[in-house]
């Protein structure tokens, strides 16, 4: 019974943005993330480089490729398969290693004041919540994906 109370109280806590200017402010952070890999990948003049998770560069090529035509619903699993692998965990990863980590590293660059400083903590606290919220969003896209490698699943019943 606490497993269930526990999971409904984060369940109910989650909620998708309505309003433009929330969907706006939360998917800035998801926007600059997915840039940041993108330019980097094609040679920012800073020559700045993240290590990209193995096999990854398909998905960087198909959103490439993607961002090129008119925006359709099509491109939404180009994206996600995209970005989903920078917002989870990967086996992969030396976690321990957090250069070695594409979100660690686009975080430093994205909290890096032009004076040199990071944001304060109440700035990287936002932050780190929209981040979340991505989080959630990925993990259960990816689950809707999956869905139907689990028939017995009572959540589809």
């Amino acid at each position: 019974m606490y497993f269930l109370n526990s999971v409904q109280q984060k369940v109910d806590s989650w909620q998708y943005h309505l309003t433009e200017d929330t969907q706006r402010k939360y998917g800035y952070p998801l926007h600059s993330l997915a840039i940041a890999v993108l330019e980097a990948h094609n040679g920012h003049p800073s020559g700045y480089q993240f290590t990209l998770p193995p096999n990854y560069i398909q998905h960087v090529t198909a959103l490439a490729d993607v961002l090129k035509q008119p925006l359709t619903l099509d491109h939404i699993p180009v994206f996600h398969a995209f970005i989903y692998p920078l917002l989870s965990s990967q086996p992969s990863i030396i976690e321990d290693d957090k250069w070695s980590m594409v979100l660690e590293c686009w975080l430093a660059l994205y909290t890096l004041k032009p004076e040199g400083n990071f944001c304060e903590a109440p700035e990287l606290t936002g932050i780190l919540a929209k981040l979340e919220y991505h989080c959630r969003g990925a993990t259960l896209y990816q689950a809707h994906l999956h869905r139907h490698e689990f028939p017995n699943a009572s959540l589809y019943t």
